[in-house]
């Protein structure tokens, strides 16, 4: 028995990054934001988005193999090759307020930006676009609310998001 479990625990796979995971398997339909440099700029785009429009319908991918190319691209930091840019990709733009905010740490920038979980309502869209690119590159999965459209922290399989004032 001894045996048994010291050979599962050594040559089963552990997935360490659960962050990879929680994005790339988030296909609800305001789901996980992904942030890809492509050609020479950087994009955001919510997970079902870069898989219906692009990789679904004109790649015909399935989900599975969707999944594993994203991963391997997010994995390995390597750029999008992708031939079209469809409508739902955003350029993250350069915001100045966002880049130095976020040299003051990971914690005093959710600070500065979320009340708990949500995100402030005084964020213009540019800025938001910004820090979303900022939040997955410190692995912080974020999404949309699909009633609100706010955005807010996304830890998985939440039930709710956590309403109150933003």
């Amino acid at each position: 028995m001894k045996i048994i479990i010291v050979f599962l625990l050594y040559f089963t796979p552990i997935d360490t990054n659960s962050f990879i995971q929680t994005v790339i398997n988030d296909f609800d339909l305001n789901s996980c934001f992904l942030s890809f440099k492509i050609r020479n700029n950087t994009y955001v785009i919510e997970n079902d988005d870069l898989y219906l429009q692009y990789y679904y319908l004109i790649k015909k991918y399935n989900v599975r193999h969707y999944k594993r190319k994203i991963k391997k691209i997010l994995v390995t930091n390597s750029v999008l090759d992708i031939d079209t840019i469809i409508p739902n990709f955003i350029k993250v733009p350069y915001v100045e307020s966002v880049e130095e905010n976020a040299k003051k740490g990971i914690d005093e920038f959710l600070k500065i930006y979320f009340n708990e979980d949500v995100i402030k309502g005084e964020v213009t869209f540019e800025e938001e676009i910004a820090i979303i690119h900022k939040l997955f590159k410190w692995e912080i999965a974020c999404k949309r609310d699909c009633e609100t459209g706010v955005l807010y922290l996304y830890e998985g399989d939440e039930e709710e998001l956590p309403y109150m004032e933003y």
